[in-house]
């Protein structure tokens, strides 16, 4: 990984709805004969109905200012922890 590029098979929460999300590959849209552009497919891991989506690598990366004034990129890494944790929470709601 080059930077905050984004990383196959990395998990990454939606900073509007808080929900988790995992990278499963990076390809790219050829129907725009001009523009090979980049697209990031991912996995919903909160849905089991529609799990997969497709965004523009551009988009899953933009910046956009939150209603709490925060700058911010659309989605950020999560880290192994916050994982365990958002996992033992569901569980324990059982």
């Amino acid at each position: 990984m080059i930077g905050n590029e984004i990383e196959v098979g990395r998990v990454y929460r939606n900073i509007k709805n808080q929900k988790f999300y995992q990278v499963e590959g990076i390809g790219k849209y050829t129907e725009e004969p001009m523009a090979l552009e980049t697209m990031v497919f991912y996995k919903a891991l909160y849905q089991d109905d529609q799990p997969y989506w497709i965004r523009p690598y551009w988009l899953f990366k933009e910046k956009f200012e939150e209603v709490d004034g925060i700058n911010d990129e659309r989605v950020g890494f999560v880290s192994n922890q916050e994982i365990e944790e958002a996992v033992k929470s569901v569980y324990e709601k059982k």
